[in-house]
């Protein structure tokens, strides 16, 4: 689980931190751990099975990540508003990670903005949450920000701390970049070297997801083309700084 957590997997990273940290402290694990067997061996009914004979909070969030997995996010919706009510920020935070995901595809942005912000301190451990998370929720809001203009929950960020939109959007993927114990995905590089331009690290990022499959690639990409675009309507267009993004972004196939 460890090397899961350390991956670059968006569904088996987090994944694997949760179980990490919830696991170890119940005796009762086993069985816990015998339904996320059933399910990533492909067998989803005894998983679903094993979820609901567990009967506790976190057999509740880990059925939602099954159903979201197979397909169904209509749902998973239930289980996971069950969850966020939960008192413990691991399955909180874990809870509104994934109910986010199921807002951004149906184009709630709003609501999944403010889920995932509210996620995000969760399991930071500022909120007193455990910091696992911290770089999965972190890179899913950043990637929502990247290619939103001025959801609510940043226009609230700026009228109370008065910086930009885009000092928040990066603000998400630096306080992830501190949390590195279990796990440092390559988005969350993406996300924090692109402001100040550091293309090589960027690139090395690119490079690692590339290894890890065409569809982590290509996120990887989305990404630094949303958040390059983002950055090249805020300078001028004569400026050298505006001229190496230009050139960085269409290397990468981005114009």
């Amino acid at each position: 689980m460890d090397q899961v957590a350390e991956g670059e997997d968006p569904w088996l990273g987090p994944l694997a931190g949760v179980l990490l940290a919830e696991l170890e402290l119940r005796e009762d694990g086993r069985s816990l751990l015998s339904g996320v067997t059933a399910q990533l061996t492909g067998d989803a009914e005894a998983a679903r099975a094993l979820y609901a004979e567990a009967d506790e909070e976190i057999a509740t969030v880990l059925l939602g990540n099954l159903l979201i997995v197979s397909g169904d996010l209509v749902a998973a919706e239930e289980p996971l508003r069950r969850a966020l009510r939960s008192d413990n920020n691991m399955i909180a935070g874990y809870a509104g990670h994934l109910l986010g995901h199921v807002l951004i595809s149906r184009n709630e942005l709003e609501e999944a903005g403010n889920v995932l912000s509210d996620a995000f301190w969760r399991c930071h451990p500022r909120g007193t949450g455990p910091d696992v998370l911290v770089p999965w929720v972190g890179v899913r809001i950043g990637e929502l920000l990247a290619g939103t203009f001025m959801l609510d929950v940043v226009d609230d960020l700026m009228e109370a701390g008065g910086m930009s939109e885009l000092y928040f959007t990066r603000d998400f993927f630096e306080n992830a970049a501190h949390f590195t114990k279990h796990g440092g995905p390559s988005l969350t590089k993406i996300g924090l070297h692109l402001f100040p331009c550091d293309f090589d690290v960027v690139r090395d990022a690119l490079e690692r997801l590339s290894v890890w499959s065409d569809e982590r690639y290509e996120r990887g990409r989305a990404l630094t083309v949303l958040l390059g675009r983002r950055l090249l309507e805020e300078e001028r267009p004569w400026s050298d700084y505006y001229r190496l993004w230009r050139e960085f972004v269409a290397d990468i196939g981005g114009v």
